[in-house]
């Protein structure tokens, strides 16, 4: 009788043996297995940034690293993995990956489909999509990131952004970045179908998904009016910004957010913030004692499925009283947070005890709750978040920088996004590169 012997380590097979029967000790022996694959140890990281569907994270010796989607070029660096979405392959990295050719950075912004960062130097260079301008760096350049696919407007290699304004923020967006000079001056490029560049759309045009046409600039331009801001959050398809008193000002036409403008308009005159965040279809600003009002998408307390999710009105609501849809009152004085990151569909932030919660949309488990499950507009913490630095979040998933320099993630990671390795979702939190 012949066999067939299969060696496996690690859960890999390496070798395989075809043998009369009795097998041998000496038959054994003579096979050589290669050692387990070994990761290589990650630099400590210092930030983290989530897009749509990648992540990017600058480590303490300044070096770049991405991971998730990358059919947009939007790792600054080419990859060979491919992993199937909607029914399709997208490139993509399920581990991080060192983005930039190794260039040094300040500081990245992971928005939809591009990065941004500051350089070693204090330039600002994008790449990524540039199909709507949103690089800010005109190119002909075109990036067939994956075998069969059509090669699309791109860049692997950051771009430095055409203006002669020096800028000391950067925020990238969906499809649109925008930038604030020394002066509280704010700049934004790409498009501007609804007016999210903070001026009215002008005469020039480009492609978008669908194959028409929309509005966008491809070079920084001035927002209109005589406005200074002190912070700046680039969202779904509208800006928000802060200026020196601490009101917020919005502009764009997302409909959830209230009566749409391409000119900056006061978010409330009630309300002054310290800091400010954007996503996909929300903003949230912080007050100096630490409460936490949003305005946008809102999460019903209790719903009964992953997707009950009530528009809001355009006026900012205290996180913890969602669930009495929109009647105007104090926070739960236990919620009280040091910073906070809008998504998708939900909404995190740090509490004042170093603990990470979120609320809105489950159906992913981007709320880490270690279930998916319905939303809630109700805060709920997250397990082994304790003594979180920072935290950020993308299409449905969240990442906190931990002490020690790591990161974890958790909920949607079907292109890699959380960088465990897998594209399976989890809903609870994983440490990035295990």
């Amino acid at each position: 009788m012949t066999v067939r012997i299969l060696l496996v380590t690690a859960g890999v097979a390496v070798a395989a043996l075809r043998v009369a029967d009795p097998v041998t000790a000496q038959q054994l022996a003579s096979i050589s297995v290669p050692p387990p694959a070994v990761l290589k140890p990650l630099p400590a990281f210092i930030a983290v940034s989530a897009g749509y569907m990648h992540t990017c994270a600058l480590a303490a010796d300044s070096t770049a690293w991405c991971w998730g989607e990358n059919t947009e070029g939007q790792l600054g660096v080419a990859t060979e993995t491919a992993c199937k979405v909607d029914g399709g392959k997208v490139a993509c990295s399920l581990r991080p990956v060192a983005a930039a050719g190794g260039a040094r950075w300040r500081l990245l912004s992971a928005g939809g489909f591009h990065t941004c960062g500051f350089d070693a130097t204090g330039g600002l260079l994008c790449w990524g999509m540039e199909e709507q301008g949103q690089l800010g760096a005109p190119t002909s350049t075109t990036c067939p990131l994956l075998e069969g696919m059509a090669p699309i407007p791109c860049s692997l290699q950051p771009l430095p952004v055409h203006s002669e304004e020096v800028f000391i923020a950067v925020s990238a967006g969906l499809r649109h970045t925008c930038a604030l000079t020394a002066t509280g001056a704010a700049y934004c490029w790409g498009d501007n179908r609804t007016g999210a560049l903070g001026h009215q759309a002008g005469g020039t045009m480009c492609p978008d998904f669908a194959g028409s046409k929309v509005a966008c600039d491809l070079e920084p331009a001035p927002v209109q009016g005589d406005h200074r801001f002190a912070a700046i959050a680039a969202g779904g398809h509208f800006t928000v910004a802060l200026d020196s008193s601490g009101h917020a000002w919005q502009w764009g036409g997302n409909p959830d957010l209230g009566p749409g403008s391409a000119l900056p308009v006061l978010v409330s005159d009630s309300f002054r913030f310290v800091s400010i965040s954007a996503g996909q279809r929300a903003a949230c600003g912080l007050t100096a004692e630490g409460q936490a009002f949003c305005w946008g998408i809102m999460p019903v307390a209790g719903g009964v499925s992953s997707t009950e999710i009530v528009e809001g009105n355009g006026q900012p609501v205290a996180v913890g009283a969602w669930g009495i849809r929109y009647r105007k009152e104090e926070a739960n004085t236990r919620w009280r947070y040091t910073m906070s990151a809008v998504g998708h569909e939900h909404h995190c932030g740090i509490l004042v005890g170093g603990v990470v919660a979120c609320w809105g949309a489950n159906d992913r488990g981007q709320l880490g709750q270690g279930k998916k499950g319905p939303s809630t507009g109700l805060p709920v913490e997250v397990p082994d978040t304790k003594g979180a630095i920072a935290v950020t979040a993308g299409n449905r998933h969240s990442c906190a920088l931990m002490p020690g320099g790591r990161i974890i993630c958790w909920g949607y990671g079907i292109a890699g996004q959380l960088g465990n390795g897998k594209t399976k979702d989890s809903d609870s939190p994983r440490v990035v590169g295990e």
